[in-house]
């Protein structure tokens, strides 16, 4: 088949304004960057990049919605006597791909022709790269993944027999989305209206393979906790009526499962547990507990920073009970008037009223609790 394919796994926005978050990480997951280890989603960590480094300054004037949000750097244009303000801009684009993937170089390019355009995308892809195209004028990002050549009705493009390409569209649903050449240029590939690439088409284009690697770069100690500014930094935690909803979404898939029928027939999420990780630096989940009937039937543990479930416990035999947890009091009274067991400190004595709670449960996998689902409580003395 006369394709040209890149192949690039297809993710969906997770916002109206994430637009050119998605396309920067599917660019950067075919280009071998590896997702940041931690939460929130790469896409949030995206957008705070994206506020980070526009480096603009924002009209008092321009507009701001709910599927628009203004931010400080903003960079608007005036469009007929109007702001329009621009999510995520070609310059800021350039910097993400080249500051978080070391296969290729990437430039913005803004011909004045729709023909050049495509043929710096096409140039792109047969160097087995992806392409960034600003399509409908300045309203929305694609990924082009792949073109055809050299079927019927195809026109000279680039030197090639052009026929249309292949593009992952963030807003779009999972599926091969392939665009005839006559649509991309009557529709898709639309010069800018106004502002500073008036009249131009714009695209991102992979002008460079490195051959050598660049060395990777130490990622910094994290600061205290506040929303980041780069890859590295963290959201704030969420909530437990967020990471409830979060639970009740992660189970869905489980409430047809045979084996969880017991736990989850009937039963919602009801209270949160936030514990601490000791052995993963600022690591936090939730332990969130359904009950059916008043009775705990299943634990789900969640993210504590984006809410992605990752595991579930429940009863296996209608009429049980999960084991409650001891209370904080209870654990607290068992230590006064009691004496050290460990290392260098044993039989130390513990005096009542001397005894200080660390705000969270915390959980690290030891000898004597290998499951994230039975945490302690830690005390200083």
């Amino acid at each position: 088949m006369p394709d040209v394919n890149v192949n690039v796994d297809w993710l969906q926005q997770e916002t109206s304004y994430y637009c050119g978050p998605a396309v920067a990480q599917m660019m950067l997951t075919a280009l071998g960057a590896a997702p940041p280890k931690l939460p929130p989603t790469w896409q949030a960590q995206l957008w705070e990049v994206v506020k980070a480094k526009t480096g603009a300054t924002r009209p008092s004037g321009a507009p701001s919605s709910a599927t628009s949000p203004a931010f400080p750097t903003q960079k608007c244009e005036m469009c007929s006597g109007q702001w329009a303000c621009w999510s995520a801009t070609p310059q800021v684009l350039e910097y993400i791909l080249g500051a978080y993937q070391t296969v290729a170089d990437y430039a913005v390019a803004s011909p004045a022709q729709q023909k050049a355009a495509t043929a710096l995308i096409l140039d792109t892809l047969d160097r087995k790269l992806p392409a960034l195209a600003l399509v409908r004028g300045w309203q929305h990002w694609l990924v082009v993944e792949g073109y055809r050549f050299n079927e019927a009705g195809s026109a000279v493009v680039g030197g090639r027999n052009f026929n249309g390409v292949y593009v992952r569209d963030p807003w779009d649903f999972e599926s091969v989305h392939y665009i005839k050449r006559q649509k991309w240029f009557s529709e898709y590939m639309d010069f800018v209206p106004c502002g500073s690439f008036q009249g131009t088409y714009v695209v991102l284009c992979g002008v460079k393979t490195v051959v050598v690697p660049r060395p990777p770069v130490t990622p910094k100690p994290r600061k205290k906790a506040r929303r980041g500014l780069s890859m590295g930094d963290r959201a704030i935690i969420i909530g437990p009526d967020e990471a409830r909803r979060a639970a009740a979404n992660g189970v869905l898939e489980l409430r047809g499962s045979t084996r969880f029928r017991a736990a989850l027939n009937d039963a919602s999420p009801v209270s949160t547990m936030l514990v601490e990780r000791l052995d993963r630096t600022d690591s936090f989940y939730y332990i969130v507990s359904f009950e059916s009937k008043s009775k705990e039937t299943a634990r789900v543990i969640v993210d504590g920073f984006s809410g992605e479930f990752d595991e579930a416990s429940g009863i296996e035999k209608a009429g049980s009970v999960m084991p409650p947890f001891l209370p904080p009091s209870s654990a607290l009274a068992a230590l006064d008037n009691t004496y050290l067991e460990a290392g260098r400190y044993r039989g130390r004595p513990i005096r009542a009223g001397m005894v200080g709670q660390h705000p969270l449960p915390v959980w690290r996998p030891c000898r004597e609790s290998s499951s994230a689902f039975l945490p302690f409580y830690q005390f200083s003395v």
